[in-house]
């Protein structure tokens, strides 16, 4: 959401970069991570009780404690993380179309009115925010499925962040000739999953 900053945020809440863990996610999606540029505003106070983030600019504001950004093992059980990184990765969205309009406050302000206007007032046909929608969703393979978030447990328990550094696709690979294997690319190599039948998986990284 684009709005003026002075008539929603009553307080900017706690700055801080973007967590190991949100990196995962967002660098596969955007190819970024703790860009020097964006910034997280947690514990954000609102004057509409029931809003949960507003971007303005490359600055992200939400009502969201920062513990909520930090995963628990296993993924696909962690609702809460799981639910969290969508909204963050839907702001980035309107972090993106911000710059696409050369880090212009006006500009992208009247254009997101316009679209808004467009729509019909209607928040969820304006066509920036069905592109953040669909960019939030674009993750589900490794955020919400019971193989692809098993990278992020093994990355974790195998401190991959190290060697690995960050994946740099939103979907794993399945092997052609091996059942119950599975590949997805980092930005220094790539880590592989052996699934048993019962969904346990043993990962094993290529550098």
């Amino acid at each position: 959401m684009f709005s003026d900053l002075g008539l929603l945020v009553l307080n900017a809440g706690n700055e801080q970069e973007t967590t190991a863990d949100q990196d995962f996610f967002v660098n596969a999606l955007y190819g970024i991570s703790h860009d020097a540029d964006i910034r997280v505003y947690y514990n954000s106070r609102f004057a509409f009780g029931e809003t949960a983030a507003v971007t303005y600019g490359n600055r992200i504001y939400t009502s969201l404690h920062r513990s909520s950004m930090l995963a628990r093992s296993p993924l696909r059980r962690d609702y809460v993380f799981q639910q969290s990184t969508k909204l963050l990765l839907h702001e980035l969205a309107h972090v993106m179309q911000y710059k696409a309009f050369n880090g212009s406050d006006s500009a992208f302000g009247w254009a997101y009115l316009k679209a808004y206007c467009n729509a019909g007032f209607d928040y969820f046909q304006t066509p920036f925010e069905v592109e953040a929608f669909r960019k939030q969703e674009q993750v589900n393979k490794l955020l919400e499925d019971e193989v692809g978030t098993q990278f992020m447990d093994q990355w974790k328990w195998n401190f991959w962040v190290t060697t690995l550094g960050l994946p740099t696709r939103t979907e794993y690979v399945k092997s052609r000739n091996q059942p119950g294997r599975y590949f997805l690319p980092f930005q220094r190599g790539s880590a592989m999953l052996d699934c048993k039948p019962t969904g346990e998986c043993v990962g094993t990284s290529e550098v």
